[in-house]
């Protein structure tokens, strides 16, 4: 319930427009939006990238703007908001970084990367395989049958490699942009 009347506030003050509402409701939206990704981490509802995307990284920016604009006076008020969210995001996005520096390190992750590197290497030899076929052979020989069964073998492991290529890029990609970010 919480988190979405958290949400339900963001909404609002969205509908509004953000730049039209005073600087102590913009100051209330970054506390909802820490709030509600504090929540977020501790009842997992969210994924860690839907959290840094609608929770600390608008957070971090709008108290970033507000800490930059001072015009009440009290820089004080806002550089303290400022810290408590870049705080929130660093220590958010350092967790994350940490959580995908041990996988790499895993014995699993280390199989995960041979198994793809096999994958690859047996991809190429069938691409290779099928290249050096000179002419293409009668239909229903042996050699046709032969061709063929390459072909499929030839597709069936594009797609895995693909998905390989995909999930250890997502990784490296993500850890960069935790090492970025923190």
């Amino acid at each position: 319930v919480a988190i979405r009347s958290c949400k339900e506030i963001i909404k609002s003050l969205d509908r509004v427009g953000i730049d039209d509402v005073s600087e102590e409701l913009q100051g209330l939206r970054v506390e909802v939006q820490l709030q509600c990704a504090e929540w977020s981490i501790l009842y997992p509802t969210e994924t860690s990238t839907a959290i840094l995307k609608h929770f600390l990284e608008p957070a971090a920016q709008l108290a970033k703007t507000l800490h930059n604009k001072r015009s009440d006076g009290l820089p004080q008020k806002w550089s303290s908001l400022l810290s408590t969210a870049n705080f929130a995001l660093a220590d958010f996005v350092f967790k994350l970084y940490d959580t995908i520096e041990k996988r790499l390190e895993t014995k699993e992750w280390k199989m995960l990367q041979k198994a793809a590197s096999g994958r690859k290497d047996e991809y190429n030899q069938l691409i290779e395989q099928n290249s050096s076929s000179k002419k293409s052979p009668k239909k229903g020989s042996k050699e046709y049958d032969f061709l063929l069964n390459v072909q499929k073998e030839a597709r069936r492991l594009a797609v895995e490699v693909d998905n390989d290529t995909r999930e250890i890029d997502g990784v490296l990609v993500s850890l960069k942009k935790y090492r970025k970010l923190a």
